[in-house]
C-alpha cells in the first residue's frame, strides 16, 4: 500500500511517501507528495513483475477482464494485457477492468443489477468452467 503523511519534523520539506509502511521517499514538499506516489506504484509494479508467484491466478482466469474487454471490441493484444495486469495487481477474480481515476478495479459486483453485462459474464464464466472441465 502506497501511503503519504508528515513524518520527522513539521517544516515545509517534512513529508514523506511510504510502501507498505516503510519510507520510500522522505524530505519532500506537499506538492511533490503526487510524483514521488505515482514513482512508488511504479517501483511496487516492477517488483510485482519480477516476482513469480505460482500462487496466484493465471491470466485466463480473469475471465470477466476477457469479456469485457471484447463486449467493448477491444484488440486481443490489450485485453491479454490487461488479464496480466489483474494477475500482477492480485485483483479480485471477478475484475472486469482497473479504473485509473479510482485506482482500483471495478468488478461485476459495482453494476447494477440491470447491466447487460452480467449475462454476458455470466455466459463467459461459463463457457470456462465447460474448458475447464474438459
Amino acid at each position: 500500500m502506497i501511503t503519504a503523511r508528515k513524518h520527522g519534523g513539521d517544516d515545509r520539506a517534512s513529508w514523506a511517501v511510504f510502501i507498505d509502511g516503510r519510507v520510500y521517499v522522505s524530505g519532500l514538499e506537499r506538492h511533490e507528495v503526487a510524483y514521488y506516489k505515482r514513482m512508488a506504484q511504479e517501483t511496487v509494479m516492477k517488483q510485482n513483475d519480477e516476482k513469480d508467484d505460482s500462487s496466484w491466478n493465471v491470466p485466463e482466469e480473469f475471465v470477466g477482464v476477457r469479456a469485457w474487454g471484447r463486449y467493448l471490441g477491444s484488440f486481443d493484444y490489450y485485453i491479454e494485457q490487461e488479464q496480466r495486469r489483474a494477475v500482477r495487481t492480485q485483483a479480485p477474480i471477478d475484475a472486469l477492468y482497473y479504473d485509473d481515476k479510482k485506482k482500483a478495479w471495478v468488478c461485476v459486483d459495482s453494476l447494477s443489477p440491470t447491466h447487460p453485462f452480467r449475462e454476458v459474464y455470466r455466459l463467459a464464466v461459463e463457457a470456462r468452467q465447460a474448458q475447464l472441465r474438459g
